[in-house]
């Protein structure tokens, strides 16, 4: 006679009871907690990243009504831009001011700047008005750390990823004052140049040494030499002759290595002053350039003033080319960053890394007109008195 019988499992295989398991669940009612609030934030994530973008950054704007990654400020022609603390840090004629993402004014540095410059390091932003003798630093955590109106002019001024700062000052009695302040804005160094002006300055770590580019004149050109200082020594140690041409911008791209930007090249040298690579434009104009990535230079140059086709070139500690690069667009700004650079164009906002590959880029860049690059690989977007956040 047949009988109706559940099957039996098999010897030495588990029995699976849905019974038995909705039991355990609600004996342990913290475990069924954890598991559902697991659940919902794998859907909450995926379903972010779906909609595009970094997942962390949109679920930020989720919770925080859509204004987390905008940031609105006093829009003048002149501000000055950089990243700090997360955020973004302002130089206006009314002074310098730190915001969080959030939108929330964490420094305010009353400090008045027609030409502000900014820089930024790992904790700290330094911030001095060009051709006037306002400056400031603002330290993540501490607010002002250092800020005063110099009895001159200011030519230039730098600051090490430590908070080490350097300035170039026209006195009356100097044509140029340099200056080392160290990683807590003690003063550290003091040399005056009677007979010539400094137009560029570079501070490293610690404020162990400082690099400056003297100007000088022969057959009515600039005639221009990097002097290489250690702030333990009263006079110079080196001098490098950078030749007839005006230098831009003078950055430590390492303790001992330093990249001078000129109008027709970039050099490459020690703080032994020995030049260690020079990459030539070939009679191309620069146009826009970055010293802030992390072992690498861009620059960009094009062969017409106007129009034409702009080529971005990335550079190592060497000078020697790491990518190159034709781009479509007018190049409005490049910023970089860590291991990317951003540009903008009149076609939109790429992201890349040091190789040129593309890691991020959007057409929808309304009225933007200058860009911050993040270490991160996201960028702030400036567009009039405001800079919202793109996170690839």
């Amino acid at each position: 006679m047949e009988t109706n019988q559940a099957p039996q499992p098999e010897a030495g295989k588990p029995r699976f009871d849905l019974r038995q398991m909705l039991a355990a669940l609600r004996r342990n009612r913290r475990l069924a907690i954890v598991i559902a609030v697991f659940v919902l934030a794998v859907l909450v994530v995926g379903f972010l990243a779906l909609a595009g973008g970094n997942p962390l950054v949109q679920l930020r704007r989720l919770f925080h009504h859509g204004q987390y990654g905008t940031i609105t400020f006093d829009s003048h022609t002149n501000n000055g831009y950089a990243a700090f603390d997360g955020g973004l840090a302002v130089g206006t004629i009314s002074g310098l001011f730190t915001y969080d993402l959030y939108n929330e004014e964490t420094n305010a540095v009353q400090s008045g700047m027609s030409t502000p410059l900014l820089k930024s390091g790992e904790d700290t932003v330094l911030a001095c008005d060009i051709g006037g003798s306002t400056i400031c630093a603002v330290k993540k955590g501490k607010g002002t750390v250092f800020q005063d109106r110099l009895d001159g002019t200011i030519l230039d001024a730098d600051l090490a990823d430590d908070g080490a700062l350097c300035y170039a000052l026209a006195t009356k009695s100097d044509k140029t004052l340099l200056t080392v302040l160290d990683a807590e804005q003690n003063e550290i160094y003091r040399w005056y140049s009677e007979t010539a002006y400094f137009n560029q300055c570079a501070v490293s770590s610690s404020g162990t040494n400082l690099a400056g580019i003297r100007l000088g004149q022969q057959n009515n050109d600039f005639l221009s030499t990097a002097v290489l200082f250690r702030t333990d020594r009263e006079e110079p140690v080196a001098e490098l002759a950078l030749g007839n041409a005006l230098y831009l911008d003078l950055a430590f791209l390492a303790s001992r290595t330093l990249c001078a930007i000129g109008e027709n090249d970039a050099v490459f040298f020690s703080i032994d002053g020995k030049q260690t690579g020079i990459y030539d434009y070939e009679g191309a104009y620069l146009t826009h350039y970055s010293l802030d990535g992390s072992g690498f230079v861009a620059v960009a140059t094009n062969h017409n003033r106007t129009g034409g086709t702009p080529v971005l070139t990335t550079l190592d500690t060497a000078g020697k080319p790491i990518a190159s690069l034709e781009l479509a667009g007018e190049i409005l700004d490049l910023s970089a960053a860590g291991n990317y650079l951003a540009v903008l164009t009149t076609k939109g906002l790429t992201i890349y890394n040091a190789r040129l590959k593309v890691c991020g880029q959007t057409a929808d860049t309304s009225t933007a007109s200058r860009v911050v690059a993040r270490s991160d690989g996201t960028a702030l977007l400036v567009s009039g008195d405001r800079a919202e956040l793109f996170a690839g």
